[in-house]
């Protein structure tokens, strides 16, 4: 849904890519971090797990955002950008076990699950914010790529619309 809404909004020019990402990216943290807050509040079952898949399918909108933007910066390299990124996304979250068995230490006490919720809402809107001040969608000059050959010119170059390729 978020990509159908972000190319929509973009393709009818009614918001610049930059700010399309940034607003599919804030829906994506803030309103996964809000249904964690309210999960740690609520002993009803039912509204838990409404809580968590509506968490789950907000968190979509990330995906609209970030993920695209290793295309939006190097068209040729965001392969490599994906997997450094996401190669460090896997890194923090390889610390979560480690920080809910240092702050659950009875399975049972509420207070201490909500604390874990609260510091994983956190850090969602904290990267969210980090996100929103440096997200960029403009192709970085290392993203062209020139080899010239005896045997022939390649080279890509990179124009305002896409990407323009000489053999």
């Amino acid at each position: 849904m978020f990509g159908c809404v972000s190319d929509f909004l973009t393709n009818r020019k009614i918001i610049k890519m930059k700010n399309v990402r940034r607003l599919t990216n804030t829906l994506g943290s803030v309103i996964p971090a809000l249904c964690l807050i309210l999960v740690s509040f609520t002993t009803n079952v039912t509204l838990a797990v409404v809580c968590f898949v509506t968490a789950l399918g907000a968190h979509s909108g990330a995906h609209a955002s970030w993920v695209v933007s290793y295309i939006d910066l190097s068209p040729n390299y965001s392969g490599v950008l994906m997997g450094i990124g996401n190669g460090l996304a896997n890194g923090c979250v390889l610390l979560l076990p480690v920080l809910v068995s240092n702050i659950v230490t009875d399975v049972t006490n509420q207070t201490q699950w909500r604390l874990t919720m609260f510091v994983i809402a956190a850090s969602t809107v904290l990267t969210n914010i980090v996100y929103v001040i440096f997200v960029s969608s403009d192709v970085k000059p290392w993203n062209v790529y020139e080899n010239t050959k005896e045997s022939g010119d390649i080279a890509l170059e990179t124009k305002e619309n896409g990407l323009k390729t000489k053999a």
